[in-house]
């Protein structure tokens, strides 16, 4: 795939991923948004502090690799490793596989309000203005940092897909939760 078919593939999953957020998320009532569907599992606002937080550090090294490229806009293939196909493979939505996160990035029993939607919808906001800077530049030569091991980077193209698919995957979980939430059987 070219480096232009993913940027725009990634802003249609963005438009798709912020769109639902304000149409369905935003509005809801912040009792259902904080209803955890078994104790073991994050409520719909705890998905989204999740979120918040890769947010808060790659949208930065989003920003500072994009601003980093005085290379030419120039439509290649996109350059994958072999950490970024495993990161990417990991965190699809597809894979039901789940997996254990970070203590720093688990925003379990955090107390949250309706205002962890709007620096979400504030950090897509940014992401879709990165995504549209990324057209005018050579995007596979950025690197960004790995948030867990700063030594390890990705290409920007894999990190910002990685990014995308990581918040389809909670998306996708926000979803599931709030269909439970708003169910009459689970309503107290």
């Amino acid at each position: 795939m070219t480096t232009q078919k993913l940027l725009g593939r990634l802003q249609d999953d963005v438009r798709s991923i912020t769109e639902y957020v304000r149409l369905e998320v935003q509005p809801a009532d912040l009792h259902v948004l904080n209803q955890k569907p078994s104790a073991d599992r994050w409520s719909a606002l705890e998905c989204i502090e999740h979120l918040n937080r890769y947010n808060l550090f790659y949208l930065d090294e989003i920003e500072r690799a994009l601003s980093r490229i005085d290379s030419a806009f120039k439509d290649e293939d996109v350059k994958y490793s072999w950490l970024g196909k495993k990161f990417i493979r990991m965190m699809d939505p597809s894979n039901v596989k789940q997996h254990k996160t970070l203590k720093h990035m688990n925003p379990v029993n955090s107390v949250l309000s309706k205002d962890t939607v709007e620096v979400f919808l504030a950090g897509q906001d940014r992401l879709a203005g990165l995504l549209q800077k990324g057209h005018s530049k050579n995007i596979n030569a950025g690197k960004v940092r790995v948030e867990f091991l700063r030594l390890l980077k990705l290409t920007l193209p894999e990190c910002i897909e990685f990014l995308v698919v990581h918040q389809q995957r909670h998306i996708n979980q926000v979803r599931a939760t709030l269909t439970v939430s708003s169910s009459p059987m689970f309503v107290v």
